[in-house]
């Protein structure tokens, strides 16, 4: 998959980034840290900074990438699989951490409360709704 960055309003081609020979199977993109992620299919989390056009780091994970969020305060890049996991890395792509959860992720968000700290807001596919500190997905 490739990425290509366009600039308004004429739209004129800015940026391309070849990220891998598979599928990209998700992406999340932050403007507070200028970077986008992408999962793919092949198990890689790849992070690239579109404000200085260049490469961050490349991880081989040993999992698929289902979903991908990073939050605005620390930058936690989090990557939800399909056995219903949670892997924590920082912003440059170092692993912090694995949760196991007990629902299935169907839509996530991040927002960070007055005071500083990260939240994800989450829905499983029944409608339940879960609200957790970004950096404790367990608890």
């Amino acid at each position: 998959g490739t990425v290509k960055i366009w600039t308004p309003p004429k739209f004129k081609h800015k940026t391309l980034f070849t990220i891998t020979n598979d599928l990209i199977s998700c992406v999340s993109m932050s403007g507070i840290y200028g970077i986008f992620v992408c999962g793919t299919n092949d198990g890689y989390l790849k992070i690239y900074s579109y404000k200085q056009r260049k490469f961050i780091n490349s991880v081989k994970t040993n999992f698929i990438i289902d979903k991908i969020l990073i939050t605005e305060s620390f930058g936690f890049i989090l990557c939800y699989t399909p056995s219903n996991e949670i892997n924590i890395f920082t912003i440059n792509g170092f692993f912090i951490k694995e949760v196991k959860i007990n629902f299935e992720v169907y839509i996530w968000s991040t927002f960070k409360e007055i005071n500083g700290i990260d939240y994800i807001c989450c829905a499983d596919p029944f409608g339940n709704i879960y609200i957790f500190e970004s950096y404790y997905p367990d608890k």
